[in-house]
């Protein structure tokens, strides 16, 4: 289990520490660490943490030019003559970068769902990790636990499969569950997530509008130039619901016209003229489902 600093944060434990936490680990063959050349290391597939050529990559590839890679990349035989990397992406990348010949190698044999959740467990350690890495990591290991609970080699000790997702991060499984739910956002407004610019509940909330609905929401955003709140996004996320979300009515709603509700009312007194003195509010609301409903069907027979 991580351990808790004074601070209540959590303290990460060691990388050969993460062979240990959920999992009941069968014994694993495990070589010396070993000089590799960077090209026969391949990356983890669907590997959700970006790699990308930042100032902090070319910090670490003079590092590396000047250094060498001093930890080991972990990998694991991918069964063609090369290696999978479980954990790292980017110090293999800088290696190539800056020109190494070779790297140390430190080669485990695990299954695919014991190299999945130690390869988001290391990974998570990063510094800096955009909410749309955490959410797929977050998906990627509740997959391979939930495949390790089905064929019985989990230690769950009456944990949620969520809770053990978290346990790395010192994520409850109810943030766990909302990191989830940005996977069902479109590529457009994850972006708007990693930018910072659409705020992490409000982003939560949206993914529960149709793919379709998402693009016309980025289409109004980019138009606008406007991010929904929090009860903003509760309120796309009702019409959505109900079938009653367009475009005009984002525009209305992120521009904070309150022209928007999903309730039509009357009072008796407004009605009162249109109907018999004698009809009770309960005779009026009839009366006018009739109506409706009979111009409903007026309608359908003339576009027969």
């Amino acid at each position: 289990m991580p351990r808790e600093n004074s601070a209540g944060r959590i303290s990460f434990r060691p990388l050969d520490d993460l062979f240990e936490p959920t999992v009941e680990q069968p014994m694993y063959r495990e070589t010396l660490p070993t000089n590799l050349s960077p090209d026969r290391l391949k990356p983890f597939p669907n590997h959700p943490f970006k790699v990308v050529q930042d100032g902090a990559m070319r910090e670490l590839v003079e590092s590396v030019r000047e250094n060498g890679v001093i930890e080991p990349i972990l990998c694991r035989p991918d069964g063609e003559g090369g290696y999978q990397i479980i954990s790292g992406h980017r110090r293999q990348k800088a290696a190539m970068l800056a020109g190494l010949s070779e790297v140390p190698v430190s080669v485990r044999e695990m299954d695919d769902h014991t190299a999945t959740i130690v390869m988001v467990d290391s990974n998570l350690h990063r510094p800096t990790i955009l909410p749309s890495e955490k959410a797929f990591a977050f998906k990627m290991k509740l997959a391979a636990l939930e495949e390790k609970r089905s064929m019985g080699l989990i230690v769950s000790n009456g944990r949620r499969s969520t809770e053990m997702v978290g346990e790395e991060t010192g994520d409850n499984y109810r943030n766990v569950m909302r990191y989830l739910r940005l996977t069902e956002l479109t590529p457009k407004l994850l972006q708007l997530v990693d930018s910072g610019r659409l705020k992490f509940h409000p982003a939560v909330e949206l993914s529960y509008l149709k793919p379709a609905e998402q693009e016309t929401l980025h289409t109004v955003i980019a138009e606008t130039q406007k991010y929904p709140t929090l009860t903003q996004a509760k309120a796309l996320k009702q019409f959505s619901k109900a079938s009653a979300l367009n475009k005009e009515k984002i525009l209305l709603l992120l521009r904070g016209e309150k022209a928007l509700s999903t309730k039509i009312t009357f009072s008796i007194g407004e009605l009162r003229d249109f109907f018999p003195s004698n009809y009770s509010a309960g005779d009026i609301r009839e009366a006018i489902f009739d109506i409706l409903e009979a111009r409903q069907r007026c309608r359908a027979g003339k576009e027969r």
